[in-house]
């Protein structure tokens, strides 16, 4: 499902905040643009049950120009399937899960860890590494 939004829009208080403007501005306004941004949902119907339901969202932020899908609807994937692309760079994406569905970090702190408190010092994950079972 391709949802149709708004290129190089960035929020206005961050773009000039105390009056200096922000170099950062695109980076400290992605709430806002994921929400005016051009995205594309990808609805998986997981065959383990216990997943059911899930949606690729990608978000097609700052100069990104467009989110292009490759799957068809009713067609079956698999794991190292692609979904689809961006063009003109990357952006972002999310997986979202219905609300039944227990997922078990890999590697994060258990919620209420100090460790939260300095998130941006936590480890990344590698590329096609697990993220949760």
């Amino acid at each position: 499902t391709h949802v149709p939004g708004t290129y190089y829009s960035e929020n206005m208080f961050q773009g000039f905040f105390c009056g200096n403007p922000d170099e950062a501005a695109p980076n400290n306004s992605q709430p806002y643009i994921a929400s005016l941004a051009t995205r594309a949902l990808v609805f998986i119907q997981a065959d383990n049950t216990a997943i059911g339901l899930m949606c690729f969202i990608t978000i097609g932020m700052a100069e990104v120009s467009s989110c292009e899908v490759f799957v068809k609807k009713d067609q079956h994937v698999k794991r190292g399937d692609p979904l689809g692309t961006f063009h003109f760079g990357g952006s972002s994406y999310c997986l979202v899960f219905g609300p039944n569905v227990k997922l078990n970090w890999i590697g994060l702190p258990p919620k209420g860890d100090k460790r939260w408190q300095d998130w941006q010092d936590m480890d990344n994950y590698h590329v096609k590494s697990g993220l949760a079972t």
